[in-house]
């Protein structure tokens, strides 16, 4: 719509927004069946993305997790923009789940993150995967609510999992639930073989490890 202006000018609606900052009061007029009940004032607020705008912090390395060569990490802005251009809501080629997300999710809580499947790494336990930017959304039925879950989740498996117990983690994917089973055995003895094939030097990033529990590591 339209709002008056200058004598008869009219400028969009959006006029009246941009006018406003973070922190100004707003009144809007409460209308039923066309009779003016009321006004109601409110406080404007920033609406909270899920995804981060920017690395924190500046020029930070991005956070990633990788198991059996499924490279894990937060979806965020300079993701998006790496991966499909500065123009990513316009490329077709951006999952429409991951665009969703980024334009209109939410945190429910504090350090909440949308976690994506960014890369799989090439290896004898990835031959024929050809999936990348994936949101994850469940691993063993399992909500994931933020890359240090995926991490601790995954790896308390591998750590309470006793060799030779032919244990398998069931990764599920965007809104079609696309899964991906990995098994904890192969995972283990094909870790250090897919990092050096890769020239990768750690399977986590330092910030991740840091801030998340040790787990013991069963010994091959």
């Amino acid at each position: 719509g339209t709002v008056a202006f200058r004598g008869r000018e009219r400028l969009s609606f959006a006029y009246l927004l941009l006018r406003k900052f973070v922190g100004d009061k707003a009144v809007a007029t409460v209308m039923r069946k066309g009779r003016k009940i009321g006004n109601l004032e409110f406080s404007l607020e920033s609406r909270k993305s899920l995804i981060s705008r920017y690395l924190v912090p500046e020029n930070a390395r991005p956070s990633y997790y990788i198991h059996s060569g499924l490279v894990f990490t937060v979806l965020s802005h300079p993701y998006l923009a790496t991966c499909f251009g500065s123009h990513w809501e316009d490329n077709p080629y951006t999952p429409l789940d991951i665009l969703n997300v980024a334009l209109t999710g939410t945190p429910e809580f504090d350090g909440e993150q949308a976690v994506v499947l960014s890369h799989v790494l090439s290896s004898e336990l990835t031959t024929n995967f050809e999936c990348h930017h994936q949101l994850l959304k469940f691993v063993d039925n399992t909500r994931i609510r933020s890359l240090k879950e995926l991490y601790d989740f995954v790896e308390g498996a591998m750590a309470s999992t006793p060799i030779g117990s032919d244990r398998f983690l069931e990764f599920k994917f965007g809104q079609s639930n696309r899964t991906i089973v990995t098994s904890v055995d192969k995972a283990r003895e094909a870790e250090s073989r897919i990092l050096e094939d890769n020239m990768i030097t750690s399977p986590v990033s330092q910030d991740l490890l840091m801030s998340s529990q040790s787990f013991p590591q069963f010994h091959l």
